[in-house]
């Protein structure tokens, strides 16, 4: 999969969960400062990624996640491994 369709993957669910408009999400969005995501709302968007992309992603992994590219970052490199 490309990172472009790992993107949209991941801004789609983050709509879908959060409801967060389309053009507000940018790579360099923040999750939690600039898309005010709740901690459940995360939860749920790891959860929903993980079953997708058949993942497993340990609580370390998940802290170092600050922005939405940084999310299409930890999926790539577990898509390559």
């Amino acid at each position: 999969m490309s990172r472009e369709e790992i993107y949209n993957t991941v801004t789609g669910i983050i709509q879908e969960v959060c409801d967060i408009p389309e053009n507000t999400i940018s790579p360099e969005s923040s999750i939690i400062e600039d898309l005010d995501i709740s901690s459940l709302e995360v939860v749920t968007v790891i959860s929903k990624l993980s079953k997708k992309f058949n993942l497993s992603i340990n609580a370390k992994e998940l802290m170092a996640v600050e922005t939405v590219d940084n999310l299409v970052d930890l999926i790539e490199a577990f898509s390559e491994a």
